[in-house]
């Protein structure tokens, strides 16, 4: 896992592959790994900053929406992306910030 983290969190390039790799093993088994996605997105945040989250989130952000286009088209894929997404970044930007995890709660 710490390999994996490293290499995820290299350069903003390999981040927004390592969050489109999660956010697939997440939606093949979605009601178990659902998490799994905004987690390596506040990871992102607190070891490469807010930037590295971003781009980890928006890597995580595309096969979500691949998921749900057919259901709903890309406009309704892209707001469930984000609805899923947005508070884990939102949290780990406060939380690269503060580094209080009582403040984070409090605000998201």
């Amino acid at each position: 896992m710490d390999r994996f983290a490293e290499w995820a969190l290299r350069t903003p390039w390999t981040g927004m592959v390592a969050g489109a790799m999660v956010s697939t093993l997440a939606c093949l088994a979605l009601p178990l790994l659902a998490w799994l996605p905004g987690g390596l997105v506040v990871l992102a945040c607190l070891a490469g900053g807010p930037a590295m989250g971003v781009w980890s989130a928006s890597g995580a952000a595309l096969p979500i929406a691949w998921m749900f286009a057919p259901a709903m088209g890309w406009g309704g894929a892209l707001l469930i992306a984000a609805m899923a997404l947005v508070p884990a970044l939102a949290a780990g930007v406060l939380l690269s910030r503060s580094r209080s995890l009582s403040f984070v709660f409090q605000a998201v």
